[in-house]
């Protein structure tokens, strides 16, 4: 009995499942043929009574009528998709109608409130009606259903409503219907939203008998300039977006409207005013200018005003790229720039309040300066990168670049000045604007020739020469000044890169000259020294020659294309001004920690790589793929596998690639039970577990690049610790001779994952160098305390450490050796 009673059961469960899922699936059909028979106008005509029949909104039906208008606007896409019949009952019933009167309900019950009488229930209806409306703007396809929905004034009696945009659910339903409307806007749409009063739309008319434009407003251009200032990031970046859309319309009538100065003056010169106020605001929060940046608490406040400033030029830009409206039956040019020429008016307003009061003004830094050298050179560089409009590229770079004949201090002469400045921060920001016009494509090859930043390569295809002219003299001009602040300043590192772009499309081998090939040739030499001489006297030399190997890719790449983003180069300026009020010329020494050693190396490695790409031979050729070559692997293998003594021996261990040299833990060696090699002993990890293990050391060699580790081995060769043999320190405890203590550093992958990240790409000292505490803990040293047998053994095990150490630093010197000849 009992063994068929779990049968029984069995059997009654599988026949409720079926039971179960035959009832879910009878239930389904049934939905699905509810669905079916919902997409009818019978279904249509019934939800359009149920909003004619409600005369006003309560808590009682508010759900109710969220849901009617819902399935409206679901009954409304389908049909358009599958049948258009079901728009002519749409407008036979005038169901927009409704929309209008309960959004007019809503903002009276709205202005009630404000004036103290009782609200009713009503916001969740309006997030429902403007997103209903955003919806079937969106997804309608035919374009009669668009007429009829942009038609009667409705839209625009919404558009004008006042909402409680104090809401973030309203202000959002609002500006992404604002959105999705300006994106429908074409020649034959436009025109149903002009608003000449008294409910009368020009799509309303015939143009011929349509009022004059000057007459008219709009609503949907209005209410968004209206919101291009609003706190939150997302809301201006719409209401933008509606704008330009705007803007962007191929209409005669919609141009003459935005042209006119009344309506100009609503959005244009105050975005310019705005980007006036963003660079001015640069240092009122001690950005580039003020207290000292290393105590900067402004983090969040800097990244929004740059992200925003970046933002106002680029959407500029868009405004300066909008084609121009000409009538073929006008020969006047001037004409068409007055106006339809939205891009040559912008450009005009542009220069006029923004190029030449504040960043060309506070360049030459005269009685009229808003703002510090830096952030107007931030500005420029930023309004360089964004520029797409090649007449404001060709004034900008002969404004900075070519020399004038007028009297006093020229924008040339002042940006000469400012590269050469002894201030770090202007030095480095004038860099950044120097490179944004290089590298702009937008600027002509006859601007550029007449500044000299014509490019070698194309002066050559053009015909031209070398030293031949007055032209030349300018490019002779920007390489001495690159020269001199690549070789004789402590620039962070990111505007060496940028300046060596410039320097390698100005200069040749043979244009450069002796003196200033000696000049990069020492800086190569000083910063071999440098790096080899703080790696052999640091805990991590058995890293440097494989940092050099694989950090050559990453090094070629940032000089061939530097990162010139807005935060980044804030960051930059910031960490050049620190470096300029510490009043130094080299970071501070670093500790005896392997963190802080393991972080200066880093940084001296990224300086020698950046010199070594600097060598003369490089100039006018493509860069090395490969590093340069280090020491004979040969000789290095020799080194690792001699014996100082009887007692020591090594077994160099083949490995694959630089990552193979390390031994990890967990791995499986060959045990050893030789004596002259290992030595057993008992370390502990954990409280009361104690392990019988045997020490010895393990070297691995791969091309130029040795590693040797102090390795603990159990019982079978399993690997159960390592140490790595350049930073170890061994010593015999001072009141137990059978003990031996050792300081354990992190292998060298951690080190090589510090020099792949963003650490000392800006700064050794601020900004990108500042170590995060992840990234510390990972360079942190250990300890071990290993107990022997007796006090000969402990001693001969701190000699086969010693001893390792010094095969290491010679094969190691091997290594680096030709970076110093």
């Amino acid at each position: 009995t009992h063994s068929r009673q779990p049968e029984a059961q069995n059997r009654w469960c599988r026949r409720l499942v079926v039971w179960w899922g035959g009832r879910e699936m009878f239930a389904n059909l049934l939905n699905a043929v509810k669905r079916r028979d919902r997409f009818t106008l019978e279904e249509l005509r019934r939800l359009n009574d149920v909003v004619a029949r409600t005369t006003t909104v309560t808590t009682a039906n508010r759900d109710a009528l969220v849901e009617t208008f819902r399935e409206i606007a679901e009954l409304m896409i389908w049909g358009d998709q599958n049948e258009p019949s079901f728009f002519d009952a749409f407008v036979e019933m005038r169901t927009l109608t409704h929309f209008s009167r309960f959004i007019n309900q809503q903002a009276r019950h709205r202005a009630a409130h404000r004036q103290g009488q009782p609200a009713r229930g009503g916001s969740h209806l309006t997030l429902q009606l403007l997103q209903t409306l955003s919806i079937m703007v969106q997804n309608i396809q035919l374009e009669t259903s668009l007429f009829y929905l942009f038609s009667n004034n409705h839209v625009n009696e919404l558009i004008e409503c006042d909402f409680d945009f104090d809401d973030e659910e309203v202000m959002a339903y609002y500006i992404s219907l604002l959105k999705t409307i300006s994106l429908k806007l074409n020649p034959a749409t436009v025109q149903f939203f002009f608003d000449y009063g008294d409910g009368v739309q020009g799509g309303n008319k015939k143009c011929s008998e349509a009022p004059d434009a000057k007459l008219a407003s709009f609503p949907l251009f209005t209410r968004a300039v209206g919101f291009v200032e609003h706190p939150e990031s997302m809301v201006r970046a719409a209401a933008r977006t509606v704008v330009l859309n705007v803007f962007g319309v191929h209409d005669k009538e919609l141009r003459r409207y935005l042209l006119k100065p009344e309506n100009w003056a609503l959005y244009v010169p105050r975005v310019v005013d705005r980007i006036a106020a963003a660079v001015e605001s640069l240092d009122g929060v001690a950005l580039v200018d003020g207290s000292s940046p290393a105590e900067i608490s402004h983090d969040g406040e800097r990244s929004n005003l740059v992200a925003e400033l970046g933002d106002l030029l680029y959407h500029v830009n868009d405004l300066m790229c909008v084609p121009d409206l000409l009538d073929s039956g006008d020969k006047s040019r001037s004409r068409y720039e007055d106006e339809n020429g939205v891009a040559s008016k912008t450009e005009r307003e542009l220069w006029s309040k923004f190029v030449e009061p504040t960043a060309l003004g506070s360049l030459k830094q005269g009685g009229g300066a808003t703002s510090s050298m830096t952030a107007a050179l931030f500005a420029l560089s930023r309004l360089m990168q964004a520029c797409t409009r090649t007449t404001l590229a060709n004034r900008l770079c002969e404004a900075l670049t070519k020399k004038t004949s007028r009297e006093g201090v020229s924008s040339r002469d002042a940006f000469v000045a400012s590269l050469k400045s002894p201030r770090l921060d202007v030095a480095s920001a004038a860099v950044f604007a120097l490179y944004s016009i290089a590298k702009s494509c937008h600027v002509s090859d006859e601007a550029a020739e007449e500044g000299g930043l014509l490019p070698v390569q194309r002066k050559e295809a053009m015909g031209g020469d070398w030293g031949e002219d007055e032209k030349s003299e300018f490019a002779d001009e920007w390489i001495a000044a690159l020269i001199k602040f690549i070789t004789e300043t402590q620039a962070p590192l990111a505007a060496k890169q940028c300046a060596t772009w410039i320097l390698r499309r100005l200069a040749t081998r043979e244009s450069l000259g002796n003196e200033r090939k000696s000049a990069l040739d020492k800086m190569m030499v000083d910063a071999a020294r440098v790096f080899v001489h703080g790696a052999m006297d640091g805990p991590w030399f058995d890293s440097a020659s494989c940092l050099f190997t694989q950090e050559w890719a990453s090094a070629r790449r940032a000089v061939e294309q530097p990162s010139t983003q807005d935060d980044a180069v804030i960051s930059i300026l910031i960490a050049a001004r620190a470096q300029d009020d510490q009043d130094t010329l080299n970071p501070p020494s670093p500790s005896d920690s392997s963190p802080g050693a393991g972080a200066a190396l880093v940084a001296q490695l990224r300086e020698l790589m950046f010199a070594a790409l600097l060598r003369p031979e490089f100039f006018g050729a493509a860069l090395p793929l490969d590093a340069p070559p280090l020491g004979d692997p040969s000789l290095i293998i020799d080194a690792m596998t001699d014996t100082v003594d009887s007692d020591t021996r090594y077994e160099p261990v083949a490995a694959g690639s630089t990552a193979e040299l390390e031994v990890k833990e967990g791995e499986f060696v060959v045990e050893s039970k030789d004596t002259d090699r290992s030595v057993a002993c008992r370390v502990a990890f954990e409280p009361g577990r104690e392990l019988h293990v045997r020490i010895e050391v393990i070297s691995r060699v791969y091309g130029s690049c040795a590693s040797a580790s102090a390795v603990l081995v159990s019982e079978g060769g399993r690997v159960r610790a390592v140490a790595p043999i350049a930073g170890c320190v061994a010593e015999i405890d001072s009141k137990h001779a059978k003990w031996l203590h050792m300081r354990v550093r992190s292998p060298w992958s951690q080190l090589s994952a510090l020099a792949k990240s963003s650490f000392g790409q800006i700064s050794p000292v601020i900004g990108g160098g500042r170590m995060t505490a992840s990234q510390r803990r990972k360079l942190q040293d250990g300890h071990w305390t290993l107990a022997f047998s007796d006090a000969e053994s402990a001693e001969r095990a701190r000699g086969l450490v010693e001893s390792a150490r010094l095969r290491l630093r010679i094969a190691t010197e091997m290594s680096l050796a030709p970076l110093l000849s």
